[in-house]
């Protein structure tokens, strides 16, 4: 508790509660000389403790306010000057504040051993008549006088430290015992593991450290189809040529591509060629695959005839009329086919007969 600030409390006379309050707290509680000073002005023993702030972090500041009964203040008056309601020789008590200092750490095992320096150097002189310019000369001290000074300078809390130091538990076995008997369990393992092999020299499958994961069923399917070569695995070569089998390997890629995440053969040429009238029908109304917006127009389509087709494109396979009638349906939906009439011509130079319709890539008629 820090009560260095001499701080004060008053209580506003208006302020009923709090004064009835405070009085039943402090005015019957015990009287008791400050811990630093005995002889001091008396305190109360007990206190309102308060914390200022919002939080109740680390951070936050606590008072405590407690009464304290001082004859500087206040000095002794006689018996017929004090209240019929206070009995003589009673000290009216004084609201102070003091601040709540966090307590101490205690001591924890891995703090370090304190020391206390010498209080005399050799040659016999102090610390403090020592200067910035002086140098300590040692004297001569014959073997016993020196183990003696050793003995009687050594703190009691040094000794025990260097004690525990020295007895720690398995600190008595020698450090090539240590490294042998390390050695030794190696060894055990080692022979274990040869005997189960079966006395070879390298461990079996089942006993081995390290165990690979098997592949998953794609990966196991890819590996299968590959021939096997006395290097590792190698992929069959191209049978064609002169161009074609490039193109015979971009049909695999994308047989592949479609044929992932478990798709039957069924559904993945269903989508083959649901992507291949797609790409058809855009190239008709001028989308081809070098137009900018060429990907979002053709995933509109394609994704849309999917969905619609949904039912039958897992279990049979899609006749071309219902796969034309589909993606012409869908692609109607974003783009339009130019006209291919001409309106007949005024002699004012403007078309008559019919209104001039400009259709662009998303479908968004406009009349001039």
């Amino acid at each position: 508790m820090d009560d260095a600030g001499e701080v004060y409390m008053d209580i506003h006379p208006f302020a009923t509660l709090s004064r009835v309050y405070f009085e039943n707290i402090l005015c019957l509680s015990a009287l008791i000389p400050a811990s630093h000073d005995m002889y001091g002005p008396k305190r109360t023993e007990v206190g309102v403790r308060v914390s200022l702030g919002d939080t109740d972090g680390p951070e936050t500041t606590e008072i405590i306010i407690y009464g304290e009964a001082s004859t500087f203040l206040y000095p002794p008056q006689p018996s017929s000057a004090a209240p019929s309601s206070e009995p003589s020789g009673s000290l009216p008590l004084t609201i102070r504040v003091a601040r709540i200092t966090p307590a101490p750490r205690p001591p924890r095992p891995d703090d370090p051993t304190p020391r206390k320096p010498p209080a005399h150097l050799y040659g016999g002189s102090a610390i403090r008549e020592l200067g910035a310019n002086k140098r300590i000369k040692p004297r001569s001290v014959s073997g016993k006088d020196k183990a003696k000074a050793k003995e009687w300078d050594e703190d009691d809390i040094v000794r025990r430290a260097r004690e525990v130091m020295l007895h720690l538990p398995g600190s008595n076995v020698p450090v090539n015992a240590r490294a042998k008997a390390k050695d030794k369990r190696m060894v055990s393992v080692a022979d274990k593991a040869k005997q189960r092999s079966g006395g070879k020299g390298q461990p079996s499958l089942k006993d081995s450290v390290f165990k690979v994961p098997e592949l998953p069923a794609k990966a196991r399917r890819k590996q299968e189809d590959a021939g096997t070569d006395v290097f590792g695995i190698v992929e069959p070569p191209l049978t064609s040529t002169n161009g074609a089998g490039a193109r015979g390997k971009g049909k695999a890629k994308d047989a592949a591509l479609d044929g992932e995440d478990g798709e039957s053969s069924t559904e993945a040429a269903n989508k083959v060629v649901l992507k291949k009238s797609a790409v058809r029908h855009l190239a008709n109304v001028g989308i081809s695959r070098t137009h900018l917006e060429f990907k979002d127009i053709f995933g509109f389509v394609y994704r849309g005839a999917a969905f619609a087709l949904r039912a039958q494109i897992k279990t049979s396979h899609l006749s071309t009329q219902t796969v034309e009638a589909i993606i012409e349906a869908h692609a109607k939906l974003y783009v339009l086919a130019p006209e291919t009439q001409e309106p007949e011509m005024g002699t004012s130079g403007r078309r008559r007969g019919a209104l001039h319709r400009t259709t662009s890539s998303f479908g968004i008629d406009t009349l001039e």
